[in-house]
């Protein structure tokens, strides 16, 4: 509304107001832009000075994100752009009423132009401020930020960035906002992805992993501790895809986010969260199912897949003991799957054999568990006669 306003205020000194006489009439636009012109010079600092208080709040849930806001190329753009052009109008202002260099034509349209660009350029300013104070888009540009320092050696800038959506996601968790939660998940899965590849360091790759399953391990106890179900499956799933993308590119690093997924859903079962269990199993057969169907099985990819079989066995294990009378055929179905795509697989003669014998021992196991329950007699039920 302001911007009409101005352009219906510029139309009229264009045109003139007939009841002043020419002199007038300058001296009255002059005095009109020199206004205009000085109360567009303070609105840069103004709105600057008023960005920087919205920043600093946003970045008290987001401590990166002041940092950030500082090195972004568009924002700083549009602020000197705002400056500048105001500036430049109060200059053409105090040309027209004092200086006279040029015809005040000229200089009227000059001052329009000026003007303009400073009010869009101070609107495209808002705009990128507004992506900061949604918490959603703070997510995004963090993510954009991390993964500018994925394929760099600055791992410690990396797991700033990583902790800053870890924050995030573990502050979701605490107001009980599972979608804020959810999507911190999903933006640190991406940053984990661009970070896990060939051409980065190992050893960077390394301390940035144990960084992260460490922030994960935390969040999942909070999981679990506030009895939230959901956000529980959402930290294993963020493991599941490393897991899945190292196991294709580093097998060997695929082993410790394997091993968390087995150790998080033990840890739901225990605190009676039954989709844990289930989620962390079926996490782990189609993990192990995607590495198999790939087009190299190499020996490589012995150790996580031995591993996401054992993580798997003792997921079982403890889906048995919570419930005695879960059917064990239900719980062997998996491993048997797997043994089946192992036959038909194309992995080398050593690794089929290592794979099988593993899952063998499972189902013989627990097919003589299954006998040895079958043999005992019913237990009395409660309140019941004792024999």
């Amino acid at each position: 509304m302001a911007f009409i306003l101005f352009w219906v205020a510029a139309l009229l000194l264009w045109v003139g107001v007939p009841s002043f006489s020419t002199e007038q009439q300058q001296l009255y636009g002059a005095i009109t832009l020199l206004v205009v012109a000085a109360i567009g010079m303070l609105a840069p600092p103004i709105h600057t000075a008023f960005s920087l208080q919205l920043l600093q709040r946003a970045a008290e849930a987001y401590p990166s994100l002041f940092a950030i806001a500082e090195r972004d190329r568009g924002m700083r753009c549009s602020s000197f752009l705002a400056f500048f052009a105001s500036t430049l109008a109060f200059i053409i202002a105090v040309d027209w009423l004092w200086l006279g260099t040029f015809p005040h034509k000229l200089l009227l349209g000059a001052f329009l132009a000026a003007m303009a660009t400073a009010m869009g350029a101070l609107r495209c300013h808002c705009r990128q401020l507004i992506n900061y104070l949604d918490p959603f888009r703070a997510l995004s540009l963090i993510e954009k930020r991390a993964k500018q320092y994925a394929t760099t050696e600055s791992s410690q800038e990396l797991c700033d960035l990583l902790g800053a959506l870890c924050d995030a996601a573990a502050r979701g968790m605490s107001l009980s906002q599972s979608t804020l939660a959810s999507a911190a998940l999903r933006h640190i899965a991406k940053v984990a992805l661009a970070t896990f590849s060939p051409k980065c360091n190992r050893e960077s790759q390394q301390y940035i992993l144990f960084y992260l399953l460490g922030q994960l391990d935390s969040m999942h106890q909070c999981t679990v501790e506030e009895r939230q179900e959901f956000l529980g499956c959402e930290v294993m799933s963020c493991s599941g895809k490393i897991a899945l993308h190292l196991g294709k590119n580093d097998a060997m690093l695929a082993v410790s986010p394997l091993q968390s997924i087995g150790k998080w859903a033990m840890r739901g079962q225990r605190a009676t969260l039954s989709a844990a269990g289930v989620k962390g199993s079926y996490l782990l057969f189609e993990i192990t199912k995607e590495l198999m169907e790939g087009p190299s099985m190499s020996e490589e990819l012995r150790e996580p897949l031995l591993c996401a079989l054992g993580e798997m066995a003792e997921v079982a294990r403890t889906a048995f003991r919570q419930d005695k009378k879960t059917s064990i055929a239900l719980l062997m179905q998996p491993l048997r799957d797997l043994k089946q795509l192992v036959e038909r697989g194309t992995a080398a003669p050593a690794l089929r054999s290592a794979l099988l014998v593993a899952i063998q021992n499972v189902l013989d196991e627990f097919d003589a568990l299954q006998v040895a329950m079958c043999t005992l007699p019913p237990l009395p039920t409660s309140g019941g006669p004792c024999n």
